[in-house]
């Protein structure tokens, strides 16, 4: 069982060139990856999301990506003079009318787009390419060692929550035919006091039938195979788990309504509304397991 949530950094210095990547996983149904990437590294970005969508199968993955360069021989910084000139060309004027007193600087063009750009050698892109993917895997493993840990700790909280489940479910089981007795000779009473003179044998036959229709046998023997269902499902290694876990805890909560709809006995309802709060929690839980 692994966690959704979960952080990891991976940090490759070499030829000249630090890559640093790092992932950070939130809660949310499907796989939603989201890559903050430099736009000199954006040519990288489909093989970033291929590498997570291999070791990652749901959740938000938000992607940061920064990079420094070390060695001044990868790259060369491209001027646009004539962007120089025409600025130059358009603020003499200017300049003569007193409105512009002072001279251009680089600290005035450098904030102009296209002012100056980088130009990389094919072996410093190569290097690039090396980098980030190695800074990917291990920010993935590390990543996806923090989702198992994480993973441990809620299975546990999960089998302690399933034990309290089969105690509460003992323990509603212990009332059911207490149940249907009470509903069966309450409802005789009620007639005989209506009615003396109402046939016996009919007035046991609906009494059979009341006590039946709040029968709750067949809600308890569901309730029970959806928990070992649930406890089988924990044990198994297998892809997209938190789903089948949710989709046994809705049908656990539908079998619960129906045996609260049917409960007659204050104990029984007291159990069943603690056993409906126990399972709310789990579904909680369970909205952060991949």
């Amino acid at each position: 069982m692994r966690s959704m949530t979960g952080y990891g950094k991976g940090v490759v210095s070499r030829k000249g060139i630090l890559v640093k990547v790092e992932l950070r996983g939130l809660n949310q149904k499907s796989l939603d990856i989201q890559v903050k990437i430099p736009q000199l590294l954006l040519f990288l970005e489909g093989r970033i999301r291929e590498m997570i969508r291999e070791k990652v199968e749901r959740g938000r993955v938000e992607v940061y990506i920064t990079y420094q360069i070390l060695s001044p021989d990868l790259f060369k910084i491209v001027l646009s003079k004539g962007i120089i000139k025409n600025l130059a060309r358009e603020i003499k004027p200017l300049q003569k009318e007193g409105i512009i007193k002072e001279s251009l600087t680089f600290s005035d063009l450098k904030d102009i787009p296209e002012f100056f750009s980088y130009e990389f050698s094919e072996n410093a892109l190569e290097t690039f390419k090396k980098n980030v993917e190695e800074a990917t895997k291990r920010a993935l493993k590390e990543f996806n060692n923090q989702k198992v840990s994480e993973g441990r700790r809620l299975k546990e909280q999960f089998f302690k929550s399933l034990n309290d489940s089969f105690e509460l479910l003992k323990k509603i089981e212990s009332f059911e035919k207490v149940q249907k007795n009470m509903v069966s000779e309450k409802f005789k009473r009620n007639i005989k006091d209506l009615n003396n003179n109402l046939n016996e044998q009919k007035m046991e036959m609906e009494a059979v039938l009341l006590s039946e229709k709040s029968d709750i046998k067949e809600e308890v023997v569901r309730i029970k195979s959806h928990l070992i269902a649930l406890t089988d499902l924990f044990e198994e290694k297998i892809g997209e788990k938190g789903r089948k876990i949710d989709f046994l805890l809705q049908e656990l909560q539908r079998e619960i309504s129906t045996l609260l709809a049917k409960s007659a006995l204050i104990e029984i309802t007291r159990l069943g509304l603690d056993f409906r709060t126990l399972i709310e929690q789990l579904r909680e839980q369970v909205q952060n397991v991949e």
